[in-house]
Order: structure tokens, then sequence, then C-alpha cells
């Protein structure tokens, strides 16, 4: 009997309610089925929102990158643009100027490291100020002197051209020469005038209004240091030319040292006084020192000056010796050229006649001439030597007066021209050491060597001994006096408004004639006040808002005080007002009887 298998036997058949069932519970509810939908919708739209966040990063990522490969592109060709640049300059001046290092220290701010890169850091921009105006102004000295030489080269020969610009360097700074065997420092003082002149006016333009301390040290190195070394450039070309031609090198030294006097000058003049008192009121230092120089060079001037009338006069007189110094030339070129040589030599006989009216000599080798005395020598062929007396000169100790008339009326207009003198005496006595300085350095340059004659000039010690004497006597009359007088001044002058005019009353003048003592005691009493007051005016200076409150405090108080005032009588006005009629009538009726008994009493007094 074949038994069926479990597949093959028939199922029993569920009922449809039961099937029913069974598709709700797997289907669900439709609440659920939204909620589903909410939740599927919930997470499509955070990850659309995840999507997009990461697509902004890396769009942000991504320009970040474009960014900082753009900076670096653009660094790397500013870097190798800089360093073409470089290239280009270094390749064209044959220097290498910056490395590489010095470039990025500078590139990033950074200051340059070292004691001398900072110092240099401090004084670089005084030295780009002053120096190119000062290269130009003896550029153009350099240039002058250059066409000179050249005008001498077209007809002594080029070759000469390098050693005349030398020499002619070193007349302008009154240097020595030393040509055929021959020492010349008794060379002309005009050019060297000329030059002081033109470059203390420069000087003047360059440094302007104002200048920094720190600028002006700069200023005065490079005025003297840059003709210093073309001092030393033209011993150079002396001493070059030396080996070709008959002449030699100077003495280095006194070239030197003349020209730190020359170019020194010309920076002390050009800089000014202003300049000099500011400096010394920076210190701390009086500034009478500056009047003592200004004092000493205005009475070497207007001696110059005099010294100049005196030998162009003896010139004058001696008419034929000046004729005669021109028979070593028959041409008008030499005749003219001579003439300019006198011109030029002007300043120096000058300083040689001052020194004669001063009390001194002025001596060519062995000959002297002074006040005095006189000995005759043969003088070169120069036309202004004919102003060298070769006799005694007749009165010659009352010519002494001319010093002293040239001295006084000096001090007098010092004194004149001035409402205020510091340090009158030490002034005098300063301008005695002014003098002596400045005549010693002028007649050490404007005398020297004159060839086979021997020295000329005038004798400098005794020179410098002369101004000083001169000129600190009647200084020292004068600021004696001076100082008398100003000590003798009364400073404080009775005020105005206190003298009694006529419309004064008798009684204010009867007020004025009381007792000394009592006007002592008042005079002590304002005294004590107007103290008392400049205390309480610094004291309400220190503590302004103490003094506002105490203020406010008082107003405050009598205000409570009207009103308390104002309060009592209107209580006072209400009280009676509050009074019976009656009471009030009784009350003046009383008064009345009082006033009727007075006057009674008054009567019976009479």
């Amino acid at each position: 009997m074949n038994i069926p298998s479990d597949a093959q036997r028939p199922q029993p058949r569920r009922s449809s309610s039961r099937r029913r069932r069974g598709a709700r519970q797997v289907s669900g509810s439709p609440q659920d089925a939204r909620d589903r939908r909410k939740a599927s919708q919930a997470r499509a739209q955070a990850a659309r929102e995840a999507a997009a966040r990461e697509a902004s990063r890396q769009e942000q990522a991504s320009g970040a990158a474009a960014n900082r490969s753009a900076q670096a592109s653009a660094n790397s060709r500013r870097e190798s643009t800089e360093q073409s640049a470089h290239r280009f300059v270094d390749e064209k001046h044959g220097e290498r100027r910056r490395t590489a290092a010095a470039t990025a220290s500078l590139h990033k701010g950074e200051e340059p490291k070292g004691a001398l890169a900072s110092r240099w850091a401090l004084w670089k921009p005084h030295v780009k100020r002053f120096a190119g105006p000062l290269l130009i102004n003896y550029g153009v000295t350099l240039g002058i002197i250059v066409a000179l030489a050249v005008v001498v080269g077209i007809g002594a020969g080029f070759r000469r051209v390098p050693a005349t610009i030398g020499s002619l360097w070193m007349v302008v700074n009154l240097g020595t020469l030393n040509m055929t065997g021959a020492l010349l420092g008794f060379l002309p003082l005009a050019p060297a005038l000329i030059y002081i002149w033109a470059t203390a006016r420069r000087t003047t333009k360059i440094i302007g209004k104002s200048v920094s301390v720190r600028g002006l040290r700069v200023f005065i190195v490079l005025s003297l240091l840059i003709p210093l070394l073309m001092t030393l450039l033209a011993w150079f070309m002396l001493w070059d030319a030396s080996k070709v031609f008959d002449l030699a090198a100077p003495n280095v030294g006194e070239a030197l040292v003349s020209t730190a006097l020359v170019n020194g000058a010309a920076v002390v003049i050009g800089l000014r006084s202003r300049i000099w008192r500011a400096l010394l009121l920076r210190r701390g230092l009086p500034t009478w020192p500056v009047e003592a120089f200004r004092l000493a060079a205005s009475f070497l001037l207007r001696m110059m000056v005099a010294g100049g009338v005196a030998a162009l006069v003896y010139a004058a007189t001696n008419m034929g010796a000046v004729v005669d110094s021109y028979g070593i030339t028959s041409s008008l070129t030499g005749a003219i050229g001579l003439s300019l040589l006198a011109l030029l030599y002007l300043p120096n006989i000058a300083i040689g006649a001052m020194a004669v009216l001063l009390g001194g000599e002025f001596h060519v080798g062995d000959g002297a001439v002074s006040l005095f005395t006189s000995t005759n020598v043969n003088l070169p062929p120069l036309p202004i030597l004919a102003a060298v007396p070769n006799q005694t000169i007749p009165g010659g100790p009352f010519f002494l007066a001319v010093t002293a008339l040239v001295a006084v009326a000096t001090v007098y207009r010092f004194v004149k021209t001035r409402g205020f003198i510091e340090a009158p005496v030490a002034l005098a006595v300063g301008s005695g050491a002014a003098v002596a300085f400045l005549g010693f350095c002028l007649s050490w340059l404007a005398g020297g060597e004159l060839g086979v004659y021997g020295s000329a000039g005038a004798l400098e010690w005794l020179f410098a001994a002369e101004c000083a004497a001169w000129l600190m006597v009647p200084a020292l009359v004068f600021m004696l006096y001076v100082s008398r007088a100003g000590s003798v001044v009364v400073e404080d002058v009775e005020d105005s408004s206190s003298t009694p005019t006529s419309t004064d009353s008798d009684e204010d003048r009867t007020e004025e004639s009381e007792d000394p003592g009592d006007q002592d005691d008042r005079n002590k009493h304002v005294t004590q006040g107007e103290q008392n007051d400049q205390t309480e005016g610094v004291e309400d200076d220190e503590v302004p808002e103490t003094t506002e409150d105490a203020e406010d405090t008082e107003a405050t108080d009598s205000s409570v005080k009207q009103e308390s005032d104002e309060h009592s009588t209107g209580v006072s006005e209400a009280d009676t007002s509050d009074k019976p009629a009656e009471a009030q009538e009784s009350e003046k009726t009383q008064e009345s009887e009082q006033e009727e008994s007075a006057s009674a009493q008054d009567d019976d007094k009479k």
C-alpha cells in the first residue's frame, strides 16, 4: 500500500480571514509606511547634504592649493627677476655687491647685523645728503684748475698738464712748490681768499636752515677729508712729474696743514655764528667765545684794509720802481701777466704793511722794514714790491696812531651795536687770544720761502703778540666800563600806577603820608597775602577738582540758607496773618505809646 509523502500529502486549507490577517501583519499599517517613507527621505536628505559639504570642502582645498601654487610661482618669478637684475648689475660694474643671504634678509625686512653695519645705517642718510653737493663744489674748483692747466699746456706742451694741475691745487691751498731746485712758499694769497669766500658761501647754502648734530659732524669731516685727499693726489702727481721735469714734490706735511687751515677757515665762516652759538648752548656753555672770534676777525679785516691802502699809497709815491719792474718783459702779454701776478700778491703785501703798522716788521730775506728802521736789499722784479720801502719811513712812529684808531673804532662799534654783552671781561681777554691765534695762522699762510731771496713775510710770533696787545687793551677798557655801568642799573622800577596824580583826593594823599612803619607793616601784610594767594593758586593747579567741589558746596549751603530764610519769613508772615485782628491792633497801640514816650524823653533832654 503506497503511503504518500509529506510533500505529496495535501495541505489543509486555511480560511480567508486568516490569510487576510497574515497579509495585514506582513504589510503593516499605513502609519508605519508613512514613517518609513519619512525616515528614508531624511536619510536621503542627510546623504545629499553630506555630499554637498564634501564637494565644497574639496573646492576650497583645490582653491587654496591653486592660490599657493600661484603665490609660489609669483615668488619664483620675482626671485628670478631680482637675481637676473643683480647679475646684470654685477656683470655691468664688475663686482658682486649683494649675496643671496643679504638679499633674503633685506626682503624679510631684517636690519643689517654687525656694529659697522648699524653705524653705517645711522650715518648713511647724512653722507648721502652732503657728499654730493660737496663733491660738486670741489669738482667745480678742480674743473677751473684743469681749464687753466690746459691753457698753459697749449703753449708749453700737454705733457706738463698733470704737473700744472698739481701745482695750481697747491697754489690755491697755499702749499709749497719746488721748481728748478728753488722753494716757493711765498705764494699769492688772492686765489686762496677767493676760494675761501666761494666755499664759505657754498657751505651756507648746503647747510640750509636746519641741520642735526650728526649731520654737522658728517659735513665737517667730509669738508676736510675731500680736499686733503685731493692734496695727496696732487702731491703724487707732482712726485710722478718730478721724474720727467725739473721739479720736486713739496713737503707733504706742510701741504696737508695748509690745506686743513684754508678749508677749515671756509667751513668756520660758512657755518655762521648762529650755528656755533647753538652748539655752545646745547652743551650748556657760554656764547662769548663766538663774539670774541667775531671781534678778532673784524679787527684783522680792518687792519688788513688799512695795510693795503698804506701799501698802495707808498707804491704811488714810488712810481719809478713800478715802471722799472716792467723792464723784464717787452711784450704786451708779458706786461698783462706781470700786472695780474702783482694783483694776486696784493693781499700778501697788505698783510706785510699791516705788520709794519702794528709796530713789527716785514722782511724779505736779509732785508727788513718797520716804522723805526729799514734795511734795503734787492727785491724780485714785481710791480707790487715797489710798495716795500727802501729807506726809513719819515715820521714812522706816528703811524701807530692809525692802529690805535682802528682798534678803538672796532671795539666801540662792537659795543655800540649790541644791547647785551655776556661776560664783558672774559670777552675782552678771549678776543685777545682769538686775534693772536688768527693772526699767527694768517701770517704763516701769507709768508714763506721766496726762492733764492730767502724767507719773506712777517714774523709770526711777533705779529700774533702785537695783534693781541692792540685789541685787548681797548677791549678791556670798554668792557670794564660796560661791566661797571651794567652793575649800577636798577632793575626794580616803581610802577607808574602808584604815583599820585592831580586827580587824587586829599584822603589818598593823607593815607600815602602815613608813617613808614605803617607802610612797612602794610607791605608785609600785602606780601604775605600775595604769598598766600600764590600758594592757593598752586594748590588749585594741583587739585582743581577739590576746589570746584568746595565752590559747589558753598553754593549749595548758600541756597539752603536762602531757602531756610525764606521759609522762616513765610512762617512768620503766616503766623502774623493767622493772629486775630484785635491782637494786631493792641500791638500797634503799644508801639505808638512807646514812640510817644521816647519822643517826650528827648524833649525833656533838650
